[in-house]
């Protein structure tokens, strides 16, 4: 299985807020359902995620707490049993905009620890 880079966006808006989320996509089939978690070194940026079954999509969101960064690894399991893992800094501003940048590449675990 080969590993596409995510997509990365910060134009998101938040409903009821002039605050952006920064929105993270990444594509794997997954066969039940769908298992994803994180590793962060700060609560800055709230992280969630869904997945659609019919596009595979796996979409991590992150939204504002308070101004400051968060360093996290989002990750995501497929088919294959698999963990995708996904380096990035998330940066809150004052407004509670997020926007986010990989830090480094994708890398696949054998484990949701990796």
């Amino acid at each position: 299985m080969s590993v596409s880079a995510a997509e990365i966006s910060s134009t998101e808006a938040i409903a009821a807020s002039s605050a952006k989320a920064c929105v993270v996509t990444s594509y794997g089939k997954t066969s039940y359902g769908y298992d994803w978690d994180y590793k962060a070194d700060s609560t800055a940026a709230k992280i969630t995620c869904t997945y659609d079954f019919k596009t595979s999509k796996y979409t991590f969101r992150a939204t504002g707490s308070y101004a400051g960064t968060t360093n996290a690894v989002l990750k995501y399991a497929t088919i294959d049993g698999k963990w995708h893992n996904i380096p990035i800094r998330f940066t809150t501003d004052k407004n509670l905009n997020v926007t986010g940048q990989q830090t480094g590449k994708e890398y696949i675990t054998n484990t949701r620890r990796g």
